[in-house]
């Protein structure tokens, strides 16, 4: 027998008008709230910010204080890691005590963890993102619970290791020894949907990121997200399927249900065309990848090794990273610190925390007008150069960008009469455009004249 968790009682605002953003691919910002900033020091139980595994004080408090700056960055929507109530005691399987600071080992879907805040701090978060004109986005996860919550202990709600029965399907597989849910017993399922849904009625939030949603039934996730429609028409719908890429039958099942999907063939080969500068490879890989409209590119995540890490410390590299997720089709996702150099690396240290007194402030503001021209770079992709290493494309027919990954200046020819905007040192003159070694270029054939007076 299933036996239902009761609702929390909610003191609840009127849900605000949601907030469209105007762009059609929106710079998502990615944030693990307990990394991000402390705000609230009253609710730092267990707080040790020199532990790894343990909570370091961010909560939503300190989230709100903050969105003015992610908003001047050029963010459209942030999306927050899980921020549901957590398993109360770490586990050691990573050889340090873990606890549950991400939010994906829930022991309880109806209430806001207590190391982040209360309901009113998110509803502060949403009306804070809407009055700035961003939207927010919240991590759903259906696929499991956290290790020993209670439902772990009931039979009728989940498969679990410890009893021995787990599947070996992706839907019924224990991921990361987690117990799964049997989203395939409708009771289950509609409990887990009424639950995730409550949280969008309760904030107001404009969307959802749909956690391991490959290991969840397509027919949990079509209604999940058809009732989630009901409530929320407009909702950004993001779906995380582990290693699709764009053309992929796996991207192509999850787009039939989400607004975008998640793109882990980005971040490869971003790294490997900043690192070696092999400029043939990229733009084979630029042309394979195609119009991906609908997909999340990104550097890193929560779930993989830092970029700058990755590039060796690199941050030219990092940089040319940045400029190449912010010019090719799709929707960027900036990772929480990126665009202060946050050094990151392995797990867990890519969950490290936002270096505000120490980040690397020359790169925010290149980031900065990375994210304020990357709205100019529309409609489909077209390689115009691959030389050396010096990559050239167009986008649609009046946005040229050109990246150089190699060591030294590079210069292709370039026809008509084109503006640089960008001003990391490239020049177009007498029919060739010149890119700095390791810079980039962002060109615009047609400029209103008040608005390019102002970047």
């Amino acid at each position: 027998m299933i036996r239902l968790l009761p609702l929390a009682l909610v003191a609840c605002a009127s849900i605000p008008r949601p907030i469209r953003a105007p762009l059609s691919s929106p710079v998502i910002y990615l944030v693990i709230v307990d990394r991000f900033e402390n705000g609230d020091p009253k609710n730092d139980r267990d707080a040790d910010p020199a532990q790894p595994g343990a909570y370091h004080g961010g909560d939503l408090r300190g989230l709100r204080e903050r969105l003015p700056e992610l908003k001047a960055l050029g963010v459209d929507v942030v999306l927050l890691t899980p921020i549901v109530d957590n398993i109360d005691a770490p586990v050691s399987g990573g050889g340090f005590p873990d606890w549950g600071y991400h939010g994906y080992w829930a022991q309880d879907f109806t209430r806001v963890d207590e190391h982040l805040g209360t309901d009113r701090d998110l509803v502060a978060v949403v009306d804070e993102a809407h009055g700035l004109g961003m939207r927010v986005v919240l991590d759903v996860v259906l696929n499991h619970p956290g290790y020993g919550s209670r439902w772990e202990r009931d039979p009728a709600w989940t498969r679990s290791p410890a009893r021995g029965d787990c599947g070996h399907t992706p839907e019924t597989e224990c991921l990361h020894g987690l117990p799964d849910f049997r989203t395939e017993d409708p009771r289950v399922a509609d409990k887990l949907i009424e639950w995730q849904l409550d949280w969008i009625r309760r904030s107001g939030a404009d969307g959802v990121r749909l956690d391991a949603a490959r290991h969840v039934g397509d027919d949990v996730i079509a209604r999940f997200v058809g009732e989630l429609r009901k409530i929320r028409p407009d909702a950004l719908v993001l779906s995380e399927n582990w290693g699709t890429t764009p053309g992929s039958p796996a991207a192509a099942r999850a787009l039939a249900r989400a607004d975008a999907v998640f793109d882990f063939s980005f971040a490869d080969a971003a790294l490997a065309f900043a690192t070696r500068g092999r400029a043939e490879d990229f733009a084979a890989y630029l042309e394979r990848r195609g119009d991906a409209a609908r997909f999340v590119p990104f550097l890193d995540t929560h779930d993989t090794p830092g970029f700058l890490h990755r590039a060796g410390g690199d941050r030219d590299a990092l940089l040319l990273g940045l400029a190449a997720l912010a010019t090719v089709p799709g929707m960027p996702l900036l990772y929480y610190g990126d665009e202060l150099a946050r050094a990151g690396g392995e797990w867990p240290a890519n969950r490290s925390d936002m270096p505000w007194a120490d980040g690397d402030e020359r790169m925010r503001e290149k980031v900065k007008k990375l994210m304020s021209l990357r709205h100019l770079a529309t409609g489909p992709i077209r390689i115009l150069a691959r030389t050396g290493g010096l990559v050239v494309f167009e986008r649609g027919d009046g946005t040229v960008i050109g990246l150089n990954a190699g060591p030294g200046p590079a210069s292709v020819p370039l026809a008509g009469k084109w503006h640089e905007l960008l001003g990391w040192g490239a020049t177009v003159a007498n029919g060739t455009l010149m890119v700095p070694g390791r810079s980039a270029g962002l060109l615009l054939k047609r400029v209103i004249p008040l608005y390019w007076k102002s970047l």
